[in-house]
Order: C-alpha cells, then sequence, then structure tokens
C-alpha cells in the first residue's frame, strides 16, 4: 500500500465531516489510542480538560503527570494520544468495528451559559465574532456583551459560523459520520467514565482527577441568566441537540 497525502486522505474520508467545521478542527477535535485501541471525540465546555489530560495520563501509564501549563492539555504535541492524520486512513479507523468510539455531552442550556461565562465574560478572543455580529467593532474585547445579546447573535449566525464552544454538540462530535458506541453526560461524568474505562481495562482510580481551569459554575446560575424568551431561542438554536441526545426540554433546575 502507497500511502497517499494524508491531508487528501483525511478530506476524502467523508464529506459529511466537513459540513460544518474545516479539517483543522476535525485534526484537532479526534484522539485515538494506538494502546487501548479508541476514539474519543472532545466537546469544548464538556469536561475537556478533564477527559483529555486522565487519557493521556493512562496512555502514557504516568498517574502522577501533571502539566505546568493548562493550554498544554490541549496542544496536540504534547499528547501521546494521535489524530487523524497520524492513522494514516482515517475512513478505515472510523469504520473499525474494534476501535471504541466515545464522546460527552452537556445540557445544552448550561453548555451555552457556560460558553458564555467562560469565553464572553473572561474577554477570551472569540468574543470579538459576538461583537462584530452585534454590530460593533472587534477590536476592544472589554467592550460589554450581555447574555441576550449573545443568544441573539449565535441565532443569527448559520450552523457553519459558529464558534466549536457553543456549535451544535452533534456537529462536533460528526454525528452523522461517526458511529459512537457510547456517548456519555456530563451530568454524570464520574459514572459514564468508569463505564467507558472498564470497557477499555483503564485503571479509573488510578488515572481520573477533575480539571477544572475553564470551570464557571453555569449548571447553579440557569435563573441569574435564563428568562421565557431566552429559554424559547435556545430550544429553537439547539434543537437538534435536545432532540438527538434526549434532553429536557424545561430549564434543569
Amino acid at each position: 500500500m502507497v500511502l497517499q497525502n494524508p491531508w487528501a486522505n483525511l478530506i476524502s474520508a467523508d464529506s459529511q465531516l466537513y459540513q460544518f467545521f474545516d479539517v483543522e478542527v476535525l485534526s484537532h477535535s479526534i484522539h485515538i489510542s494506538p494502546k487501548y485501541r479508541y476514539l474519543f471525540c472532545e466537546t469544548p465546555k464538556v469536561a475537556c480538560s478533564t477527559v483529555k489530560s486522565t487519557l493521556q495520563r493512562a496512555e502514557l501509564s504516568w498517574p502522577e503527570l501533571e502539566y505546568s501549563d493548562d493550554e498544554f492539555i490541549h496542544n496536540r504535541q504534547y499528547s501521546p494520544l494521535i489524530g487523524p492524520l497520524q492513522t494514516g486512513d482515517f475512513a478505515r479507523t472510523m469504520n473499525d468495528p474494534n476501535i471504541f468510539k466515545f464522546a460527552f455531552v452537556r445540557n445544552p442550556f448550561t453548555r451555552v451559559l457556560s460558553g458564555f461565562l467562560d469565553k464572553i465574560r473572561r474577554n477570551q478572543p472569540q468574543k470579538a465574532q459576538i461583537l462584530r455580529m452585534s454590530g460593533r467593532s472587534g477590536h476592544d474585547l472589554s467592550v460589554e456583551i450581555s447574555f441576550s445579546e449573545f443568544i441573539d447573535a449565535i441565532c443569527a449566525m448559520p450552523d457553519s459560523m459558529l464558534d466549536v464552544h457553543w456549535a451544535l454538540q452533534s456537529q462536533v462530535i460528526f454525528l452523522d459520520s461517526i458511529n459512537y458506541d457510547f456517548i456519555g453526560r456530563f451530568e454524570q461524568l464520574e459514572h459514564d467514565a468508569r463505564l467507558v474505562f472498564d470497557h477499555l481495562s483503564i485503571d479509573f482510580e488510578s488515572y481520573w482527577k477533575r480539571h477544572d481551569p475553564h470551570h464557571t459554575g453555569a449548571d447553579n446560575r440557569l435563573l441569574e441568566y435564563f428568562d421565557c424568551e431566552l429559554i424559547e431561542k435556545v430550544l429553537l438554536r439547539y434543537d437538534n441537540d435536545f432532540r438527538l441526545f434526549g434532553y429536557d426540554r424545561s430549564l434543569p433546575i
């Protein structure tokens, strides 16, 4: 077999993979373990730091592993897990029944609020796009944006423009293309993660550590930000996620 250009192989793996995100997002989001034979797709604002750092410790058989900079967890250069480009044939990996495929999702109400509190309230680069959608310059990130303005902005955008931190989770995990063996929930994260680890024969107690550098407490602040109008807007914007992942359509309070 002659190995072709890996980017070309990745792009040709499944055209549906690129309906909403480019190949670099896909390459960053997929984590594959040669050791335990799994494919994990991350979902931003769904315990990414905890899950990825735990999987990296397990891959290295290094329970004590800690990073001096939290962002190293998200930098693929430091991860022992491989990405789609390194498989040589990602379509084969995706369709291999011996590769265990899993992801985690979160209630859309708490996830979108967490995205706002983390990236908008803390003046992160993702705020610039929201400012521009609200008719302001994106240069000054200190300009205030209300939660209502944020929701209006993301409701006005096509799916393909949404940042991964508040994009539909069904799109973020490439649900149309990847046939998952297990999709766990943030709301019962440790329980569901333990199920995954048990299936993969990974010692949960040795490697699992909560790591929440971007914690916002969104689960306990819903009534502070949502009114009836915003609830309806979020239900409409994230209709697919509520439907596909079986979340109740009322505010989880």
